[in-house]
């Protein structure tokens, strides 16, 4: 019987303990999204493009991107301006003013 009342005075503390915690935290924080999102509208194609953390990917028909690692993509310092270099081609990726540079033209999203 002890035993049970140990238990259950532990199952307890613990929901209260991470009731505690869970108040602590920024309830914005579950809507502040982290991934940068755009989109542009082009003749033939929609072009996405998303950066999450290090991760950059850009949706051209087919996904183009990987990590910034300064030799497949590459981050222009504190802008959230990118280069996927991917084969023999370069895409230039501008969340900062919104667009896209690929294969020589540039688009402009949202």
């Amino acid at each position: 019987m002890k035993n049970l009342f140990k238990y259950i005075s532990l199952f307890i503390l613990t929901l209260v303990m991470s009731g505690a915690t869970a108040a602590a935290q920024d309830p914005f924080d579950r809507y502040n999204n982290k991934r940068i999102t755009m989109e542009c509208i082009t003749d033939n194609d929609i072009i996405k493009a998303w950066v999450e953390g290090d991760d950059v990917t850009l949706m051209a028909g087919f996904p183009l991107g990987g990590v910034v690692d300064g030799k497949t993509v590459i981050r222009n310092s504190n802008k959230q301006q990118y280069i996927i270099r991917q084969a023999s081609m370069e895409f230039f990726l501008d969340f900062d003013n919104k667009k896209v540079r690929i294969w020589g033209l540039e688009f402009q999203c949202f």
